[in-house]
């Protein structure tokens, strides 16, 4: 039954979804298809089709460098990045999957045909890719059921009506226009040392920073008493301040240079495909910066 279909809120009655609308990293979502007999339309804001145009994002992730690795040119390399991943998917998951695939009616499937699977996935599905595609273009060895249709931006009426802070509006109207800084939910050890690091950079160029405190809380909000350049803010949303893929898409989005520090996962591909496409600097993860640069 529908668990909230029914009067006052409580169950109704059942249901037969027409189709199912999913991400990739929701691993369930071709095998309930399989089962419903429904079709199935995956949509991400990372690339999960394989291509020689650049590697798979959770792949190429030089550790020691740390920094994003991939071939400018067309290789089959990057294509075999994306088999590489789903390998490593299936050996963590692949157990759990088939235990669900029979709790709902369908084979195990073998994991000498895994790459089977997949590959039906890729060729069959609907795919689309939540970016621009002046930004990064569709790869020309994407099929037509793949596309690249842009950004989604959130129409949340309480974003749109969102309204600064009092004492941070005054402060954006007193001086010059700011460079934001924001690492949004990533959380580090060194929260006071990169804080210190932001308001002697700040003083050392001259310019005014407006730090997003974050799930890491760097600094107290409002205007810190030891650099009148630097506001503290806390939450915002992306729109309205100008990373993951998000951020970046807000920033290009305003027409903005954007400089990506790394942490884990997309942030890397993104922070390369900036750079790449001469929108910022090259991407540097958050321990290599300093006071001067």
């Amino acid at each position: 039954p529908d668990p909230e279909g029914g009067e006052g809120g409580g169950p109704g009655p059942p249901f037969l979804a027409h189709a199912i609308i999913s991400n990739p990293p929701v691993y369930g979502h071709h095998h309930v298809a399989e089962a419903l007999g429904v079709p199935l339309h995956l949509m991400f804001p990372q690339p999960w089709v394989p291509t020689c145009a650049f590697p798979h994002p959770l792949a190429c992730v030089d550790n020691k460098r740390k920094r994003f690795s991939y071939k400018r040119e067309w290789s089959r390399r990057n294509k075999y990045s994306y088999y590489f991943v789903q390998k490593l998917e299936w050996a963590g998951m692949g157990a759990l999957l088939n235990t669900f695939r029979t709790a709902i009616g369908l084979k195990a499937v073998p994991a000498l045909e895994m790459d089977r699977l997949y590959s039906s996935v890729f060729s069959k599905v609907p795919f689309v890719h939540m970016w621009s595609p002046s930004f990064v273009p569709k790869p020309p060895d994407w099929g037509p059921l793949v596309d690249v249709v842009g950004n989604f931006f959130s129409t949340k009426l309480e974003d749109a009506k969102w309204d600064p802070p009092e004492d941070l509006a005054e402060w954006l109207t007193s001086g010059t226009k700011p460079i934001l800084i924001t690492f949004g939910s990533m959380k580090f050890d060194n929260a006071s040392q990169l804080t210190h690091k932001v308001y002697k950079a700040a003083v050392r160029t001259g310019v005014r920073v407006l730090l997003q405190s974050g799930w890491s809380e760097l600094g107290v909000p409002g205007v810190d008493p030891r650099s009148r350049g630097c506001f503290i803010m806390g939450r915002a949303p992306h729109d309205w301040l100008h990373g993951g893929a998000g951020t970046t898409a807000a920033g290009l989005r305003c027409g903005l240079p954007t400089f990506i520090c790394p942490f884990f996962g997309d942030q890397h591909f993104w922070g390369e495909m900036v750079h790449r496409a001469g929108l910022g600097p090259a991407p540097r993860p958050v321990s290599d910066l300093t006071r001067s640069g």
